[in-house]
């Protein structure tokens, strides 16, 4: 890194014009990679990499509101609305004066990747100032596919989620291929998002193609206080899915004795059976938690009706007690021979 790239880095605006004035190319580039440490509005930190940066992406990346003034008066391009753009680096470093000022020096309105970018790391002025421009909240997706509420949801970012309701994204459409912004929420345990989902008249029950409700993804998952939620907001507890596993199994399998205890008491049948017919004392017993297993016996659970595991041990504690019986025998005769 050059002295001109150190000072855009730290924002030194007397260096920068001084380096200026001796020659240096307002446009050079940074041979490698530079680090930058964003902070999130939860307080959270992303190291994210800039390859190749220019003085302006660096002042920009750094939220450096006079020193990117200074360079754009100078004559830095502040480029187009891509990935390594100024434009993307203003708004990932959350400062929005800056933001304002690069968008005010591009030549072209900023594209849908701008929303993403805002959304992603939780910029809600800025979210706010690319919808007023005409960011399409609804269409936008990131390169893994989730849209722009999806991305909001997976991020945990519930004012942004609120914005682009009310700005016309669909609270039913996909988040990411198949999956709701219900289901997305349930899962990654936003338990706020879900309640914003359900006033805004989102089905409880509402599940994507090939993909588990909410209801079964806060079970699988963990998130207790979200399954109590969503059976408060009417979730059919016995509900299955593709495979007919039901909210119970998908809990007991991964053994989290809470939510098996709170489904069972809001009335979850113990003796439902899956596409293998095992019920939720088979899925709990299979993977060891022994503890459900008795949970659910309390409330009349059984094993289903291919399981014969319980029968198998039946049959092998009789085998070894009539072979050891055999043995005795031999033993005996042995013994008398022997005297």
């Amino acid at each position: 890194m050059t002295a001109f790239h150190a000072a855009a880095f730290f924002g030194h605006v007397d260096v920068l014009w001084l380096l200026v004035r001796k020659g240096a190319y307002i446009e050079d580039k940074v041979r490698g990679t530079i680090s930058i440490i964003i902070f999130k509005p939860s307080g959270a930190r992303k190291l994210v990499p800039i390859e190749n940066p220019t003085p302006l992406q660096l002042t920009a990346a750094r939220g450096h509101f006079e020193a990117t003034k200074s360079l754009l008066q100078w004559g830095a391009n502040p480029g187009q609305d891509t990935e390594d753009s100024s434009l993307s680096w203003a708004i990932q470093s959350g400062s929005t004066s800056t933001f304002k000022l690069i968008d005010k020096h591009t030549t072209v309105l900023p594209t849908n990747y701008a929303l993403i970018v805002a959304v992603e790391f939780g910029r809600l002025e800025i979210a706010g100032c690319l919808l007023d421009k005409g960011a399409d909240p609804y269409t936008v997706r990131n390169t893994d596919g989730y849209s722009a509420l999806g991305v909001a949801i997976l991020e945990g970012h519930s004012s942004i989620v609120e914005l682009l309701l009310d700005r016309g994204a669909d609270p039913h459409a996909g988040a990411c291929g198949y999956y709701t912004p219900l289901t997305l929420a349930a899962e990654n345990g936003y338990r706020d998002i879900v309640e914003i989902l359900l006033d805004r008249g989102v089905d409880p029950n509402q599940v994507g193609k090939g993909v588990d409700g909410a209801l079964h993804a806060a079970a699988w998952a963990g998130h207790r206080d979200i399954v109590r939620l969503l059976l408060d907001r009417g979730a059919d507890v016995d509900k299955s899915d593709q495979d007919g596993w039901t909210a119970l199994m998908s809990a007991a399998g991964n053994g989290f004795e809470e939510i098996v205890e709170l489904l069972l008491q809001k009335g979850a049948n113990p003796n439902l059976t899956d596409d293998e017919k095992l019920t939720a004392l088979d899925r709990a017993r299979e993977d060891g938690f022994q503890e459900t297993v008795e949970l659910l016996r309390e409330y009349g659970g059984e094993s289903g009706p291919d399981d014969d595991s319980e029968e198998d041990d039946g049959d092998d504690t009789d085998e070894d007690e009539e072979e050891y019986g055999e043995e005795d025998e031999r033993e005996g005769e042995g013994g008398t021979n022997g005297d």
